[in-house]
C-alpha cells in the first residue's frame, strides 16, 4: 500500500514560489524543470514515508514559516464563514454578518507572539513558539545551562534520532550573556529566529520604572546562526539583516538601511528602554534578507550595567596567574616554534616592552589573553578604557598585538611581568627574556644595585609572586665591577672631616682610622683612610674619636 501524505501538504507546496520549489527539488536531488504544478506533483510523488514528509515540513519551516499561519488562518476563516451563513439562514433580516467581518479581519491581522521565559524551550532558537515542529524526539540539552533545545532548529535539517548524542549545542541565551560585558544579560524578554519577513511581538514592561532606577537597559541584539558552529568557535558578532524597521507601539523607532557598496555598516545593538512604556508594548519588525539568505535570531534582553572598575576587579580576582604558572607560561611561549622556517624562539632572546601599546605609558596591570601566543602584555585598565570608547561594536575586545577577541573571561593577569615591572627602574622601557625565563637589561642579567639588602619579608608569597628561585645577588659596592670603574675615574677620598658645632672655631684636628678595625666598620665607611675632626672646644688638646671600642690616634 502506497504512503499517503497529509492533505494540507499539497496546500503548503502550492504556497511556495517556483524558486523555493526548485531549491526543494535540488535538496532532494529531484529534477528542477517544468511548470509549478509539475514540480509540486513531482515532490508529492517523492513523499513515500513519514521521514520524507518531515523533511518537507522542516524545509518550509526554515524557508517560509508564515505559510503555516496563513493556512491556519484560512481554516479558521472557512469555519467562521460557514457559521455566519448558518446565522444568516436563521436570521434573514441581518444584512451584515459581524462574524464574517471578524473572520476577514483575522486573516489580515497577524497573531502576536508572546515569549514565555519559563517555557521548556525558551532558550531554543524558536523561543518555544514554534508549534509546527514535528520531530519532538530530537531534543538535546544546552552544554552550559542544561535547557532543552530542538536539534532541527539549530541544524536547519531533519534530525536523526540515532545521531542525537553527537550534537553539542550552546543555546542562544548562553551566547548572548558574553555578547557585551558592559551590559551582561539579566533575563530574556523575547527570543526567536527571523524566519519570515515580518514579526509582531509583545513585550511586557510593567517594571520599567524599577529597571530605570536600577540602571538596567532593554537592548535588542541580532546574531547570525551557523549550523556548522554549534558549540565551539562561535563568533559572538552582532549582525543585522539587510534592512530592518522597528515599530514600537505604532511608531517607527529605528530604521536600519542596507549597507552601501563603498561603506561598511556598523551593526551595533539597539537600546530601546527610552521608547518603551510601562505595561505591554506592541512591537512590529520588518526585515529584508540578503540575496543569499542568512539565518538570523533576534533577542530583546534586559541587561544590567557593569562598570569598568567592576570588570577590572573581577578579572584581577578570578583570572590572576600565580608566579609559577606565569613563568611556566613564559617559558612555554619562548620554546614555541615561530615562523615558516621552524626557528625555535628559545635560540634568541625575546624583547618585551614595558609600555602599553594603547596608552604608551608604563604598564600598571600586565594582561594577556589565555590563547595569545605572544609574550607582550598590555595594561588592563587601558584595554578596558579603549574598548569602552570604541564605537564599532564588533571591533571591541580585540588584542592589540594579535587581534584575538578577548572578553573578560579570556584575560589573565601575568604576575611574572608584574614582578619584572616592580624590579626594573622606571627609565627602562624594555627587557629581554632568555630561554630560562630570566630577564636581562642591555644583554646583561639584571641585578639590583642597592647597598642595603632587601628584606626577605618583603618577598611575595607563593600564591602571588614566588621569587625564591630567582637569584638576585646583591653585591657590595666595593666588590662590584661598576664601582671599580668609577674609582678609576674619580679619586678616592682618604679623609673624613667631622664637624662639631660650637661657638668658637679652633684648629682642625685630624685623626687617622685604626687599620686593625677596617673590617668592623667596613659596612659604614668604605675606602676611607683618614678622618679629620674639626671642633671649636676650648681645649687645644688632641681629640680622640672612639670607633668600634678602639680610639684613633689624634694629632695636630
Amino acid at each position: 500500500m502506497s504512503y499517503r501524505p497529509a492533505p494540507k501538504i499539497s496546500d503548503i507546496l502550492n504556497k511556495l514560489k517556483v524558486n523555493e520549489l526548485t531549491q526543494l527539488c535540488r535538496k532532494f536531488l529531484l529534477p528542477q524543470h517544468g511548470k509549478k504544478m509539475i514540480i509540486v506533483n513531482r515532490i508529492l510523488d517523492y513523499i513515500t514515508n513519514v521521514e520524507k514528509e518531515k523533511q518537507i515540513y522542516d524545509f518550509v519551516l526554515h524557508t517560509r514559516p508564515s505559510i503555516f499561519d496563513e493556512i491556519h488562518g484560512m481554516q479558521n476563516t472557512r469555519t467562521n464563514v460557514v457559521a455566519g451563513r448558518n446565522d444568516n439562514t436563521n436570521n434573514p433580516k441581518n444584512d451584515t454578518s459581524p462574524v464574517k467581518k471578524n473572520a476577514q479581519e483575522g486573516v489580515k491581522k497577524k497573531k502576536v507572539r508572546i515569549y514565555q521565559e519559563d517555557h521548556e524551550f525558551a532558550s531554543c532558537i524558536c523561543g518555544g513558539m514554534h508549534l509546527t515542529i514535528i520531530s519532538k524526539a530530537c531534543v538535546v540539552k544546552c552544554i552550559e545551562c542544561n535547557k532543552s533545545l530542538h536539534v532541527s532548529c539549530f541544524t536547519q535539517t531533519t534530525c536523526v534520532y540515532k545521531d542525537i548524542k553527537h550534537y553539542k549545542i550552546l543555546c542562544v541565551l548562553c551566547r548572548l550573556k558574553d555578547m557585551d560585558p558592559f551590559y551582561p544579560v539579566h533575563k530574556a524578554l523575547w527570543v526567536k529566529n527571523l524566519g519570515s519577513n515580518s514579526e509582531k511581538i509583545s513585550i511586557d514592561a510593567h517594571d520599567l520604572k524599577i529597571w530605570k532606577n536600577q540602571n538596567k537597559e532593554v537592548i535588542m541584539f541580532c546574531i547570525q546562526m551557523d549550523n556548522k558552529r554549534l558549540s565551539t568557535n562561535i563568533p559572538l558578532k552582532q549582525e543585522w539583516p539587510k534592512t530592518l524597521t522597528l515599530k514600537v507601539n505604532g511608531n517607527i523607532s529605528e530604521k536600519i538601511l542596507a549597507p552601501s557598496w563603498e561603506h561598511k555598516r556598523r551593526d551595533n545593538p539597539l537600546k530601546i528602554t527610552h521608547i518603551l512604556k510601562a505595561g505591554p508594548n506592541e512591537i512590529d519588525i520588518s526585515i529584508t534578507n540578503y540575496e543569499q539568505p542568512k539565518f538570523f535570531v533576534l533577542a530583546f534582553v534586559l541587561c544590567n550595567l557593569n562598570t569598568e572598575q567592576s570588570i577590572i576587579e573581577n578579572i584581577i580576582f578570578k583570572n590572576t596567574l600565580s608566579f609559577k604558572e606565569a613563568k611556566q607560561r613564559i617559558i612555554h611561549l619562548l620554546s614555541m616554534k615561530h615562523g615558516d622556517d621552524e626557528v625555535m624562539c628559545m635560540e634568541v632572546n625575546r624583547k618585551i616592552s614595558l609600555h602599553c601599546p594603547f596608552s604608551l605609558d608604563r604598564i600598571l596591570i600586565p594582561c594577556r589573553g589565555v590563547n595569545c601566543s605572544h609574550l607582550q602584555c598590555f595594561d588592563l585598565k587601558s584595554f578596558i578604557d579603549v574598548t569602552k570608547k570604541t564605537k564599532a561594536f564588533n571591533n571591541r575586545w580585540k588584542c592589540p598585538i594579535c587581534s584575538l577577541v578577548l572578553r573578560p573571561k579570556d584575560l589573565v593577569v601575568d604576575t611574572f611581568i608584574t614582578y619584572v615591572l616592580s624590579e626594573v627602574p622606571q627609565n627602562i622601557k624594555e627587557v629581554e627574556l632568555n630561554k630560562n625565563g630570566e630577564f636581562l637589561i642591555n644583554n646583561l642579567p639584571f641585578q639590583t644595585n642597592y647597598v642595603e639588602k632587601k628584606n626577605v619579608e618583603n618577598k611575595p608569597h607563593d600564591n602571588t609572586v614566588d621569587i625564591s628561585h630567582i637569584t638576585t645577588k646583591l653585591e657590595k659596592l666595593d666588590n662590584s665591577e661598576e664601582l671599580q670603574k668609577s674609582n678609576s675615574m674619580f679619586p678616592v677620598i682618604d679623609e673624613i672631616i667631622i664637624l662639631d658645632s660650637d661657638q668658637e672655631d679652633t684648629k682642625p684636628i685630624i685623626t687617622h682610622k685604626n687599620n686593625t678595625q677596617e673590617t668592623s666598620i667596613h659596612s659604614v665607611l668604605q675606602d676611607v683612610e683618614d678622618i679629620i675632626c674639626i671642633s671649636d672646644d676650648s681645649d687645644n688638646e688632641p681629640i680622640t674619636s672612639d670607633i668600634s671600642d678602639k680610639s684613633f690616634n689624634g694629632y695636630k
